[in-house]
């Protein structure tokens, strides 16, 4: 059992078209499919952090059955509508915003926190203490003057149209910088 990210799949969004090297959604969409299940088993588990599908309530369960793993929902700007029908019932629980706790033998007190939410956010829960901030929204394209920070866009653009794994996540984590903040310093 493992635990993975992903966020911006856009399932049948033709707009995203745009930024993909695809002539179809069909093709894109079968693509993420395929990258999401050569990863993501069974009994795993899978965050999305929005930004799920542009789609109807029947395309988009379409895709949803045929996706791995046991799914939970941080919602993005574009599902509000999608939240509400029946596709909520794939999913374990739906939110705006997550915080998670990892058993991790290498985090700080052998717990590694998780802050979750579909936008970055530059000053969140714990970031003094070493937790991670992971979100989506920008599809690999955010700069801003704080790159180091323990931030991580986890959306499908920047990584391959493939969910990303816990340990994929640690390892980019590694040496980077918890946060910005003055009044921290030291606190680490």
């Amino acid at each position: 059992m493992a635990i993975f990210f992903t966020s911006d799949t856009h399932f049948w969004h033709r707009g995203a078209l745009k930024f993909r090297s695809f002539d179809t959604v069909e093709a894109m969409n079968a693509a993420m499919i395929d990258a999401w299940n050569c990863k993501v088993g069974p009994d795993d588990d899978v965050f999305h952090l929005g930004d799920l599908s542009f789609a109807g309530v029947e395309r988009t369960l379409a895709i949803l059955e045929r996706l791995n793993g046991r799914k939970h929902w941080i919602m993005g700007n574009h599902d509000r509508d999608l939240a509400k029908k029946e596709v909520k019932w794939h999913f374990r629980e739906i939110e705006h915003y997550a915080e998670l706790k990892i058993t991790d033998p290498d985090a700080v007190q052998g717990v590694q926190k998780i802050v979750m939410c579909h936008f970055p956010i530059l000053s969140w829960n714990w970031m003094h203490h070493g937790s991670w901030m992971l979100h989506g929204h920008s599809h690999g394209a955010l700069k801003h003057p704080y790159d180091g920070m323990r931030m991580m866009d986890v959306g499908v653009d920047p990584n391959g149209l493939a969910p990303v794994s816990y340990s994929e996540v640690k390892a980019y984590m590694s040496g980077r910088r918890g946060h910005v903040c003055d009044q921290h310093k030291g606190s680490e």
